[in-house]
């Protein structure tokens, strides 16, 4: 069960149906990154609150209201907007805007006498059932199993970017600072590569999507910037 983060308003009726098609995965990454460049310019303590305690989607949704607001739709083409975030994307664009709101200007921090981030612990890996199982303790348990998965997939992500950040901050900060779903993009990548390559465990070969690299990279780049130091508060919310 992927974890998804719905955000929708109703605007007035003045576009033609066309224009509520679904959005190119290009055109999506800039939505959500435009949504998040919104909510990081009108709430930035709380959403660096958020990225700093690495809360996850769920406590997002129950403890930072504030981070979810329709009105930052409002610059969209569409007549009918809905946004669906699956997954820790969201929590990605955030830092991701976090990181040219704050750290733009800064260098890029040293690291070498930054404690090692912390993690949420994995949960438990679900029992085998006994035979004869009934359908609802099967589904109690594949909702448990999808649950371990994405946090398991979540964590092998984060620790990675945390070793392509710590390998390459310089790096990761270009790449951070360029337009999502870019040809810069693409170039910055591709200047990383060595430190992309460094992070992965030998005879061991990983794929991610770009979102979900960039925005590990993202996520981890701006905690340990806070870690050592660089990034300031604002004095109210």
């Amino acid at each position: 069960m992927i974890r998804v983060i719905t955000i929708g308003c109703i605007l007035a009726a003045t576009a033609s149906a066309a224009a509520a098609e679904d959005l190119s995965a290009r055109e999506t990454r800039k939505l959500v990154d435009k949504y998040a460049r919104c909510i990081v310019a009108a709430r930035p303590i709380k959403a660096a609150e958020a990225l700093v305690a690495n809360v996850d989607t769920q406590t997002m949704v129950r403890d930072y209201t504030r981070l979810i607001d329709p009105a930052c739709l409002l610059h969209t083409r569409s007549s009918v907007v809905s946004a669906r975030f699956p997954g820790d994307s969201y929590r990605y664009a955030l830092a991701d805007a976090l990181v040219r709101r704050e750290l733009a200007a800064l260098p890029a921090p040293e690291l070498a006498n930054v404690a090692p981030l912390t993690y949420r612990p994995l949960p438990e890996p679900p029992r085998p059932l006994p035979e004869g199982a009934g359908w609802k303790a099967k589904k109690e348990q594949e909702e448990a199993q999808d649950r371990y998965l994405d946090a398991a997939a979540y964590d092998f992500a984060a620790r990675y970017g945390e070793c392509v950040v710590r390998a390459d901050p310089v790096g990761t900060k270009a790449v951070l600072l360029s337009e999502p779903a870019s040809a810069e993009e693409t170039t910055r990548f591709a200047a990383i590569v060595g430190a992309l390559q460094t992070c992965v465990a030998p005879g061991r070969t990983q794929a991610f999507t770009r979102i979900v690299l960039r925005g590990a990279m993202a996520v981890a780049y701006y905690r340990l910037a806070h870690a050592a130091g660089r990034v300031g508060g604002e004095a109210a919310d």
